[in-house]
């Protein structure tokens, strides 16, 4: 597909090589990953289910930051999430390793439920999807998919231990975790495999920004990384407030006593012995929220992935970032506004850095030899994105006096506030 001759007048390089990228990913689908869209089995356990998403640059964000924004479209999965990448290729190879009459389930807070439904709705299998009661917004989707749905407990770690009960003693039955195992990590890692090809001169974004829950897409993007070398490319991984246990598990490791003091005095850590070598250490230390407080519920692990934390300690490019729910709400408005796309909250905290002043240039400051960093926001989902709760945010931004105080709240590293 080529542009006509007027478009080019207005449009810049980068957004016309951004467009063509997404043009011949529709378009060559087949040749790309060898993906028949009309099968209703698999021949291979490794034959995807996901789509290539674009990668899109933006012209707005990148005027206005002063910075090469790009998005990576991950909201444009068949289950609206990135989750759909690493859970599909899970169910793919628990048919290969079971059989066809495997039963697969998994608690979740919504969006790994959502892409475990479909999945096994496009592979004829048999699903069940325990949730918690603050996610029955998704039920009516997860019916549809034809998943049997059980609703209990307050949240993720109550239909867990539900899911668990459920498993036992069921030889055909596989537990699925919703972010902790290998086979999700590797799924969930194509998408920087992809930004390598669609990314103009194929070079190492300076940065890739990301949300953490439990750690499964962070898995997948250390996961790329590495395979790809890119051994600069700084990661930014953004929580809420009251759902960031991979931040404070990070600072529960920290060797700097200051660090270990930002921890809440109810958050419980618990000791582990190192599953991966990568740390200096025997031990790991997983912080254990006692409750999950932010609104962001897709984020709603009370412990990161142990595995996942590892790497991150071991990892000098990651930065922790933890914002309020008020930040990432006003960055679900402003991308609604700016780039008319609506988001769930948890991906509001992946943007929260381009629509909180002060922010980016705090995490990846802009120098002589690179006065445009080159930034990539993975939009990894909006399945649980709705205009009730976008308007209830709005609303909620206005009758908030203090929200121009919670950039003094955000926390990145071991440091407090924006100042």
């Amino acid at each position: 597909m080529k542009l006509i001759a007027a478009d080019q007048d207005f449009i810049s390089a980068r957004v016309r090589q951004s467009w063509e990228i997404a043009c011949v990913h529709y378009t060559d689908l087949d040749q790309q990953q060898s993906m028949d869209t009309t099968m209703t089995n698999i021949d291979s356990a490794d034959m995807p289910l996901y789509i290539e998403t674009p990668l899109v640059y933006s012209p707005v964000m990148s005027s206005r930051l002063g910075y090469e924004v790009y998005l990576k479209m991950e909201n444009l999965q068949p289950s609206q999430s990135f989750k759909y990448r690493g859970i599909s290729l899970f169910v793919s190879r628990a048919i290969q390793e079971h059989g066809s009459e495997v039963h697969i389930v998994a608690a979740t807070s919504g969006s790994a439920g959502i892409a475990l439904a479909w999945a096994g709705k496009r592979l004829n299998v048999r699903t069940s999807v325990f949730i918690p009661v603050s996610a029955v917004g998704v039920q009516a989707e997860l019916d549809m998919a034809g998943s049997e749905v059980i609703v209990g407990g307050v949240d993720y770690a109550d239909a867990l231990l539900a899911a668990q009960a459920f498993c036992k003693n069921k030889p055909k039955t596989v537990l699925m975790s919703s972010y902790d195992h290998p086979t999700l990590w590797e799924g969930h890692s194509t998408m920087i495999h992809e930004i390598a090809r669609q990314i103009p001169n194929k070079a190492a974004p300076n940065a890739i920004v990301c949300n953490v829950g439990g750690g499964g897409l962070l898995g997948g993007v250390f996961q790329g990384i590495n395979e790809l070398e890119w051994d600069r490319t700084k990661l930014v991984a953004v929580e809420t407030h009251g759902a960031n246990c991979y931040h404070l598990s990070l600072l529960a490791n920290s060797p700097n006593p200051a660090s270990r003091l930002l921890i809440p005095d109810n958050v419980a850590l618990l000791k582990s012995q190192s599953l991966t070598g990568r740390t200096s250490q025997a031990e790991v230390t997983l912080a254990r929220l006692p409750a999950i407080t932010s609104e962001a519920s897709s984020l709603g692990a009370r412990s990161p992935s142990q595995t996942t934390l590892e790497i991150g300690l071991a990892c000098p490019e990651l930065i922790a970032v933890s914002v309020p729910d008020t930040i990432a709400m006003q960055a679900v408005l402003g991308f609604l506004d700016e780039q008319k796309l609506l988001i769930e909250l948890a991906c509001g905290a992946t943007l929260s850095p381009a629509y909180t002043p002060g922010l980016l240039q705090k995490l990846l400051p802009k120098t002589l030899e690179q006065p445009r960093p080159v930034v990539v926001f993975i939009i990894c989902g909006g399945s649980k994105a709705t205009f009730h709760d976008t308007e209830g945010y709005r609303n909620m931004l206005l009758g908030n006096a203090e929200t121009h105080d919670a950039r003094n709240l955000i926390m990145i590293g071991s440091a407090v506030g924006l100042s």
